[in-house]
């Protein structure tokens, strides 16, 4: 353009590089229900409300879930293996560790279908409830490494129920009842 007069200019020409550094964000993830479980009832789904995001990978690799609190001979935690994610329970940890490549809304499903029971006669021996925490690890789709979520918690509260006596061995004798 010829806006000052002194006549049509050509500029030269030049390159710029650009370097794009990417930075690896972890996954995040959300929870927070409270399941009401009752003492010898069967397995319970512990928090159908997760929800995971990722905004630079689109697949986990693995989870923790743990009883983080609370934790009582006899709790058990429970994932079907579904969508190539499958679980793997310590009973002496509290802990069910989730493996498996997948995307992010088949973790969702699976981590929404994880149960809770107990196999114990008093389950609230050590406390009325339970802190179970999750921590998911996304794939390293863009290499820079795994990362892992920030630990998000449910809760689950136990009532306790009146087990009835039962006597074992009872024999009859000729005058008196002798049980053992």
């Amino acid at each position: 353009a010829n806006s000052d007069g002194a006549g049509a200019a050509t500029s030269n020409s030049g390159t710029t590089t650009i370097t794009i550094i990417p930075t690896n964000d972890p996954p995040v993830m959300t929870a927070g229900a409270t399941l009401s479980y009752t003492e010898n009832e069967s397995a319970r789904v512990i928090d159908n409300s997760i929800s995971i995001n990722d905004v630079d990978d689109i697949e986990l690799a693995s989870g923790t879930i743990s009883i983080s609190s609370g934790h009582t001979t006899g709790d058990v935690l429970e994932l079907t293996t579904q969508n190539g994610i499958s679980g793997s329970f310590d009973s002496s940890a509290g802990v069910l560790s989730v493996s498996g490549t997948a995307t992010l809304a088949e973790y969702v499903t699976a981590l929404g279908s994880v149960t809770y029971h107990s196999t114990s006669d008093d389950p609230t021996i050590t406390s009325d409830n339970r802190t179970i925490t999750w921590i998911v690890v996304d794939a390293n789709s863009e290499n820079l490494g795994a990362e892992t979520s920030t630990a998000v918690t449910s809760t689950i509260v136990i009532t306790p129920t009146n087990d009835i006596p039962i006597i074992y061995n009872l024999t009859v004798g000729s005058d008196n009842i002798l049980y053992t």
